[in-house]
């Protein structure tokens, strides 16, 4: 289970084998045997017994800012799983593997910023935006095309020097 606290004010503490999240009145318990990660957004106190179980259970904890930025991690000094941790750095010198995942990113990015846009044109009711968009979707299309992280970085320099411009 991944718990997110984003109640600001809100303490989490140790009460046995279970961390309570108390905001204000409320207490809402969470049992640190079916937790995998507990993000912790904006003003959240963190009570040094509660740290403790969260890194004896191994459990991942995230910190992140209230605009949703992230801010840290609490690691355990045991990796979840070191066979894991070994494919990953393996598949660094996968080259088809890092540009399918080059490709994905950058594609998602560029959508994104699409939906972005047309939700902006929408609500200002704005159709000088339909050329960006427009413009977007087509690099959209054309990240497909790349066949190697260069003409990646072709298209991604073509839309940077074009935002210029």
């Amino acid at each position: 289970m991944i718990a997110y606290i984003t109640t600001q004010g809100a303490r989490l503490i140790k009460e046995g084998r279970r961390l309570i999240v108390c905001a204000g009145e409320e207490r809402h318990t969470l049992f640190a045997h079916k937790l995998e990660q507990v993000i912790l957004v904006g003003n959240v106190a963190l009570t040094a017994p509660a740290r403790s179980l969260l890194l004896a259970g191994n459990i991942d904890t995230v910190f992140m800012k209230t605009d949703g930025r992230y801010r840290g991690r609490l690691v355990s000094a045991h990796p979840a799983n070191p066979f894991l941790r070994k494919r990953q750095f393996l598949l660094t010198d996968d080259l088809p593997f890092r540009l399918r995942v080059a490709k994905s990113i950058i594609k998602g990015k560029i959508e994104n910023q699409a939906a972005l846009l047309m939700r902006v044109k929408r609500a200002a009711q704005n159709p000088e935006l339909e050329p960006a968009i427009h413009s977007l979707r087509s690099y959209a299309g054309m990240i497909e095309e790349a066949e190697s992280l260069g003409g990646l970085r072709g298209i991604r320099n073509g839309i940077r020097q074009r935002r210029r411009a």
